[in-house]
């Protein structure tokens, strides 16, 4: 049993998009009933707390006067830091502010929005890049019945990421909504489209870079020294115009774009954490003592760990054996679960092979569902304590979401390592008996 990378007649596809649907929404309800019980019979944390990272949460450092008028106890912290430093001379010498984390791009792409007062700017943002989803999802999907456009738009608007990425405002919205764009135009066959869209992704905070590595799979040289060439202007140009200039702002992204995340911060917010690193810890406090040694091991010596993964799922994503979907599943794992801290508004990006999948039309096999029950797990919130939904909850607490959602993301890179290798084996085998029967010709 293998993922089909051949297409098959529009049912499969309704039948897969209908799958993932069915099985999101029960689990939605489940999730949200004891969550509401959690929240408001037992009382064990605010109902915003279950469900995205605690709403009062501020902006991190920066000067009092840049301060807006909150929206109840929200200020939307992630967008107005990112809003307010890019109104600064340089992101990156900014005084007085947390540290610039993303690439200068992203600040470009604020500009439109920073001519305008802080709450302005906000309902701008979310409006303007809600409707170009949107709109990317019904030019990208317009093969597909309006029913399963409608239906594959509200999945992605109610998704717990979508949720997290609204609650939050962060600019991994324009983020993602380049990375579908990138990956329709690539279903669509518009390669050199996707490969400049990728490149745009990527210079904004630079993780995307990976999905260039599909064009390494198909074997399209052009595309991805285009979509390489793309990233590497757009991170560099900025930089010219910042004050003190190229160099010392090229050296500061660096500095400060390094020590953006670090393993004390990803265990004190396990609650909110979806990486592997995330999932070790809390199955080195969850499971028999009997494994802790092993976990404590894997933890301290994390960075290794994180690379031989990625270094294997990506190996395997780039294989000639591998199907597009496949190819990009495997780059999403690396890029939502190896970092040692991910929010989850990053798991957004499941939806780039999702569309992808739903798009193509893939045969509906055995290993194709179990993805999509996967996916469709995580795609719900729920940050419950875990074993025990009811009981103590932390920001640093053992939570179903730390736990399921590494896990399903091991089991997809799973599956897909499982079919490539399968077909790895049977193509080596067909080709040992064409040799052999040449031979004896």
């Amino acid at each position: 049993m293998e993922i089909s990378s051949e297409p098959k007649v529009a049912m499969s596809q309704k039948t897969a998009v209908d799958y993932f649907k069915s099985i999101f929404l029960v689990c939605l309800i489940i999730s949200f009933a004891i969550i509401y019980i959690a929240s408001e019979y037992f009382q064990t944390a605010r109902l915003s707390q279950f469900i995205s990272f605690q709403a009062w949460d501020g902006p991190g450092p920066m000067p009092d006067i840049l301060y807006p008028e909150p929206f109840g106890n929200h200020y939307f912290g992630d967008f107005l830091l990112t809003f307010r430093t890019s109104q600064q001379a340089s992101p990156y010498f900014a005084e007085g502010f947390l540290p610039f984390s993303y690439f200068p791009i992203s600040a470009v792409l604020l500009g439109p929005f920073v001519l305008f007062n802080y709450w302005t700017a906000f309902v701008l943002f979310l409006t303007t890049c809600v409707t170009l989803l949107v709109l990317t999802f019904r030019w990208g999907l317009a093969k597909l019945t309006k029913k399963n456009q409608l239906s594959i738009i509200s999945l992605f608007l109610i998704s717990g990421p979508m949720v997290s990425m609204i609650d939050r405002a962060n600019v991994s919205l324009i983020l993602t909504l380049i990375c579908l764009f990138a990956v329709l135009n690539l279903h669509r066959g518009n390669l050199y489209v996707s490969a400049i869209a990728f490149g745009l992704s990527a210079a904004m905070k630079g993780y995307p870079l990976l999905f260039l590595l599909i064009f390494v799979r198909r074997r399209e040289w052009k595309p991805l020294a285009l979509g390489v060439s793309t990233f590497i202007m757009s991170t560099l140009l900025p930089m010219v115009f910042y004050e003190r200039g190229f160099f010392a702002n090229l050296r500061e992204l660096i500095n400060q774009f390094q020590g953006a995340s670090t393993p004390v911060h990803a265990i004190n917010i396990r609650a909110y954490n979806h990486s592997l690193l995330s999932f070790l810890d809390t199955c080195r406090t969850s499971l028999p003592n009997a494994f802790a040694n092993l976990f404590e091991f894997l933890i301290n010596n994390y960075s290794l760990f994180g690379v031989f993964i990625a270094v294997l799922l990506l190996s395997h994503a780039t294989s000639k054996h591998a199907s597009d979907f496949e190819s990009l599943l495997l780059i999403t794992v690396s890029m939502v679960a190896i970092p040692q801290t991910v929010g989850y508004y990053v798991l957004l990006l499941y939806f780039v092979p999702l569309v992808f999948c739903w798009s193509e039309e893939l045969q509906l096999n055995l290993c194709l569902k179990l993805i999509m029950a996967a996916l469709a797990i995580v795609m719900v919130p729920k940050g419950i304590p875990l074993w025990f939904p009811f009981g103590f909850w932390s920001p640093a607490a053992a939570t179903y979401t730390s736990f399921l959602n590494p896990l399903c993301a091991l089991f997809i890179s799973a599956i897909c390592v499982y079919s490539i290798n399968r077909r790895r084996y049977f193509s080596s085998k067909k080709s040992f008996f064409i040799e052999a029967n040449t031979q004896k010709d």
